[in-house]
């Protein structure tokens, strides 16, 4: 059997979150699991501006994605990005969502592994993605209620 541990670290605005990842990659490190984390551009930017590198020390070990750039802040992409038409959706895409990959990737000294998003499902966001160099992509649907997509 094998099982995916995903962890949503979107929680920038609260740095007793910061201990809370760190322990759980630890944990997972000590039992010998892989946990596949997937930041946002706010988050990876606290954690520098904090001086938190002893979490990105802990997450090195494992997957490390990317979550969007603002997790429900503006511009968000679930509300702008649907009901644009493809080019329009990439470009968008690409201009908004792109520094917070850099900022990932440069605290990791990595490319992303892989790019998660919940509330936006756009084909743009899949293609665009792709075209910013990430193979891997996925979306939850909100509520819950229905399964969510990788491509």
């Amino acid at each position: 059997m094998k099982i995916i541990l995903s962890f949503a670290t979107e929680v920038a605005h609260m740095p007793m979150d910061y201990d809370l990842i760190k322990a759980i990659a630890e944990f997972l490190q000590e039992e010998g699991l892989i946990g596949n984390f997937h930041l946002t551009g706010d988050y990876a930017r606290a954690l520098k501006q904090h001086g938190r590198l002893d979490v990105v020390k802990a997450l090195q070990q494992h997957e490390i994605g990317f979550h969007c750039n603002h997790h429900g802040a503006r511009p968000f992409m679930g509300r702008y990005i649907d009901s644009m038409n493809w080019r329009e959706g990439t470009g968008e895409w690409l201009k908004n969502e792109l520094p917070g990959k850099k900022v990932v990737e440069e605290i990791f000294n990595r490319p992303v592994a892989y790019y998660t998003t919940e509330f936006a499902k756009a084909p743009q966001v899949v293609y665009a993605s792709w075209q910013a160099g990430i193979s891997a992509t996925g979306y939850l649907p909100a509520p819950m209620l229905g399964h969510g997509a990788v491509w």
